[in-house]
């Protein structure tokens, strides 16, 4: 049944997000679709519903690559990711979220602590803590470029909540709707002029509560990266939050000369920990016609008022390009940028505020300073609206 489950599951949250008035029951599908990829019990699934899932069910928007299980369970991030991971969700437990009944949520944190503190002494030990070429050439001597360790080195057990859906905070949509008041019509001809626009105090306050519960509570983080932020994915139970598919469907709504012939590709939240890399996203291009990037950390978390927004450049990837050379190989981008016509733009950090990019121009995250724990963490939201081709648009 476990096949026929994920394939009815994902089915019924890509279809949810392609209409109208139906968020709750869109986030129901997205929950069940992560609770059968990420059990709450820590349980590996006798059906392997990891990275490499095909459901044969071609479908847009795409969902983008998260680890399998195991990749989540063996690995703890090491180099710049330092031990963010762990730490983040603990500090998550902390809070005290409606867990999976088979959870031990005290005995679960001191285990996360330890593995925080081994990969920690690890660090410290091979002095690599506060130098970024010492971590790489660390990893690329000793662990064969790899930035993750297998936990059984550090002789430590593997949480289960790693790689599982075992907390989710219930954010369900807002009645009266999730956005606040906005200018669309200045938006819009801003977007349409320059390929970018802000939308400051974009979301009510009870959005904005019930997405920072959500995101703070909920164990759906599955990627570590490189420099330290956490990303949690669509599919991987970032779509379970009613409010946070209310908010992708509000602004195809509000916006239908820049969203109305687009389709939701792909949606996450980063959370950037405080003792992660300063440096943030590095320059990249997303596959998305319209990118939609909301912060949500309150501004006295921002310990640098002119920092820790997007930088945005004018340049976008060749036609030829893959995605993947568009979004991650540095060299290539770096030859594009370094052209004396390339120039950019940087729009500060504001606590409830909304950029509108056309995503396929190259930007980045801006410095960042944000203040320590968890309450203070950078967190963006992104939404990535494509347009849809005869090929993949699907009606419901």
């Amino acid at each position: 049944l476990e096949p026929r489950r994920a394939r009815a599951a994902r089915f019924g949250m890509l279809a949810g997000q392609d209409l109208f008035g139906v968020a709750d029951a869109t986030a129901y599908f997205a929950r069940r679709f992560a609770e059968l990829k990420w059990p709450p019990d820590g349980s590996l699934p006798s059906l392997v519903l990891g990275g490499s899932l095909d459901l044969s069910v071609t479908l847009e928007p795409r969902v983008a690559w998260s680890p399998s299980v195991e990749e989540s369970r063996s690995h703890v991030q090491m180099g710049w990711v330092h031990s963010t991971l762990p730490k983040f969700v603990a500090d998550q437990l902390r809070r005290g979220p409606t867990c999976h009944a088979s959870l031990d949520v005290r005995k679960t944190i001191e285990e996360l602590d330890l593995l925080r503190d081994l990969s920690t002494e690890l660090r410290r030990r091979h002095a690599i803590d506060e130098d970024e070429a010492a971590a790489y050439d660390y990893v690329a001597k000793n662990e064969e470029g790899r930035l993750d360790l297998p936990i059984d080195r550090l002789n430590a057990s593997s949480p289960k909540v790693l790689g599982a859906a075992a907390c989710i905070v219930d954010a369900p949509s807002v009645e009266g709707g999730a956005l606040a008041a906005i200018d669309v019509e200045t938006t819009t001809r801003t977007f349409e002029a320059d390929g970018v626009a802000i939308v400051d105090g974009i979301l009510k306050d009870e959005t904005l509560t019930r997405l920072r519960d959500f995101v703070l509570g909920s164990t759906v983080f599955t990627r570590a990266y490189a420099q330290g932020y956490l990303g949690a994915f669509l599919g991987d139970g970032f779509g379970a939050a009613g409010v946070v598919q209310q908010v992708a469907s509000e602004l195809r709504q509000t916006f239908p000369e820049l969203l109305g012939d687009t389709a939701l590709r792909q949606a996450w939240a980063y959370a950037y920990p405080r003792d992660g890399h300063p440096r943030g996203i590095d320059v990249h291009s997303d596959d998305a016609d319209v990118s939609v990037n909301i912060w949500i950390t309150p501004n006295k978390a921002n310990l640098n008022s002119e920092k820790g927004g997007l930088r945005i450049w004018n340049k976008k990837p060749p036609a030829d390009w893959t995605f993947e050379t568009a979004n991650r190989d540095l060299d290539a981008i770096g030859s594009i940028l370094q052209d004396e016509e390339a120039s950019y733009v940087t729009i500060p950090y504001r606590f409830n505020r909304a950029v509108l990019l056309n995503g396929h121009r190259f930007h980045q995250t801006d410095a960042l300073h944000f203040a320590p724990g968890l309450e203070n963490h950078r967190i963006n939201l992104t939404f990535l609206f494509a347009r849809r081709s005869e090929g993949t648009a699907c009606r419901v």
